[in-house]
């Protein structure tokens, strides 16, 4: 019983200090090297972007130290249409991963594709 007891007071303080997603995340001005990723949380926290052309491996991010619900990462520096995954969250905790939340970005004006 006592194991019991104490996970649930460990469960409860983690959900009373999990953020908790409101809106999105949602993309903005994609061009053939960057993107806007936004989110909107209840709390507000830092923010946390991490991205790859790999789902299993979001090996770069970035980061916004100041605190926020209406949260806005810019990734800039990307290859033109190439398929990026990413995620959302803070320093502390994940809110979406997982391979639903990708991009592609644009081509690079001019360039004929094939249909």
């Amino acid at each position: 019983m006592t194991r019991l007891v104490t996970f649930l007071i460990l469960f409860g303080f983690a959900y009373l200090n999990a953020q908790n997603l409101e809106r999105g995340p949602y993309l903005q001005t994609g061009t053939p090297t960057s993107v806007i990723v936004r989110w909107d949380t209840g709390d507000a926290t830092n923010s946390r972007v991490k991205f790859s052309t790999d789902p299993n491996n979001l090996s770069s991010m970035i980061d916004s130290l100041a605190k926020t619900t209406k949260h806005e990462i810019t990734i800039s520096g990307l290859l033109s249409d190439t398929k990026y995954y990413y995620s959302v969250g803070s320093t502390s905790d994940t809110l979406v991963i997982g391979l639903d939340y990708f991009f592609i970005t644009a081509p690079v004006a001019g360039t004929n594709k094939k249909s």
